[in-house]
């Protein structure tokens, strides 16, 4: 029973997996393309037309980008290994205490209130689904971003301004960097692999772009735009600091935790530290 049941999770995932690679190749050419026109949106005046990476390298994309530091398939392929793993360890424990054939289903399945096999793989499966389109979105617009590098000269890292946001993507908030990934403007912490930064990631990088004046255009500079917050939308300029600020100290309490929390509001350390 239990190598009939490995090999149909097996082939289950291997499906999973081949789904999946469909997908996240949409999502990069879905996403270059949306980056090529938020490019040409933020510099209407040069009457540029973006550049958008090569249709192969797109496709490339969903089999060779490394999802927290392995491929795809090698992911869905370990999901596969722990749910066989996790489904014969329930049937074996349930058979050793004398449970019912019900009582051993429920270890699978799941019941109410307390989660089965069934639960935790699906779980598993949501955050590798998330990890990997949020992968290959942001791969996908770094290669956007190099081949359009007559306009774009760096890249910054945009968090989400929320109660959920991690330590490492409050620090990171607005850092930015030049298109090799070394830190500018004042930014103090390494690039490393950058964005998504942990599993449930929801961080995204966005192009800095050259002036018009760099670009040598003589027109007005555009004005700011606007970000997501839990509050609604705030200018494009907010920093995790000045929106933490308009939280209640309750709420930056949870946020950051209590005693950090007051050290930052003392003024003795920074988000980023």
């Amino acid at each position: 029973l239990l190598a009939q049941a490995e090999q149909t999770i097996d082939a289950y995932f291997a499906r999973a997996a081949n789904r999946m690679e469909l997908t996240l190749q949409g999502v990069a050419d879905a996403t270059a393309k949306r980056t090529g026109k938020t490019l040409e949106s933020a510099l209407v005046a040069v009457d540029l037309s973006a550049t958008l990476p090569p249709a192969a390298q797109l496709a490339a994309m969903a089999g060779d980008t490394l999802i927290m530091g392995a491929p795809s398939a090698e992911w869905w392929s370990r999901q596969a290994k722990d749910t066989a793993f996790r489904f014969a360890a329930a049937v074996r424990q349930g058979l050793a205490v004398g449970e019912t054939t019900e009582q051993i289903a429920a270890r699978v399945a799941g019941r109410r209130g307390f989660p089965g096999i069934i639960d935790i793989t699906r779980a598993h499966a949501r955050s590798l689904v998330h990890a990997s389109v949020q992968e290959v979105a942001n791969e996908a617009r770094r290669e956007t971003f190099k081949a359009n590098s007559n306009v774009v000269s760096g890249i910054m890292q945009l968090s989400t301004l929320d109660s959920n946001t991690t330590d490492i993507c409050i620090a990171y908030d607005r850092a930015e960097f030049d298109r090799d990934g070394e830190p500018i403007n004042g930014t103090t912490l390494p690039y490393e692999s950058g964005c998504p930064r942990h599993w449930g990631c929801r961080s995204v990088e966005v192009p800095i772009t050259r002036t018009f004046k760099e670009l040598g255009v003589d027109v007005p500079e555009p004005r700011g735009g606007a970000r997501a917050s839990t509050d609604g939308p705030v200018p494009i300029t907010t920093t995790f600091a000045e929106f933490l600020a308009t939280q209640t100290k309750e709420e930056q309490d949870e946020q950051l935790g209590a005693g950090r929390a007051q050290l930052w509001r003392d003024g003795t350390i920074t988000l980023t530290q």
